[in-house]
């Protein structure tokens, strides 16, 4: 949506991650497994009936290791959108794809912690390295470690 693209265009020198930024064996992986979906956004329903948010990881630079955020754009009101930020600037080996998962139960595979999504929920992957779902509950956004 074009608020949030010009939230995205305010912050100097990042940019929404695209196909063209992953290593190339994760490129082929990407598009064996998502080959109509965008690395770098997702769309996310929080809850039912609830206007969509977004979910968004930027980098910074053109050598690797690329500086990322994850960021989430929630409506609020209006057609206007709010910004959290989940991941503050880091940098990964290997830039990290976001993807949505469907409704379910889920578990931290180092905790053991329980949760529930009936709908919004998203993963943040390093191909093949390691993956986090976040899963909103209660409004606010919680973490899962589902993969390394």
């Amino acid at each position: 949506p074009p608020p949030i693209r010009d939230m995205i265009a305010a912050r100097t020198g990042w940019r929404v991650l695209n196909f063209q930024d992953l290593a190339a064996d994760d490129r082929g992986l990407w598009m064996e497994n998502r080959p109509f979906e965008c690395p770098g956004a997702v769309e996310i329903v929080l809850s039912k009936g609830a206007a969509p948010s977004w979910a968004v990881t930027l980098v910074s630079g053109s050598d690797r290791p690329l500086r990322q955020q994850l960021i989430v754009f929630l409506p609020n009101g209006g057609g206007a959108f709010r910004q959290e930020v989940l991941v503050p600037p880091v940098r990964y080996p290997y830039p990290t794809v976001i993807w949505t998962a469907p409704p379910g139960n889920y578990q931290d595979i180092e905790t053991g912690r329980r949760l529930h999504s009936d709908s919004g929920s998203f993963v943040m992957e390093e191909m093949e390295a390691w993956a986090v779902q976040y899963v909103y509950v209660h409004g606010r956004f919680e973490r899962l470690t589902i993969s390394y």
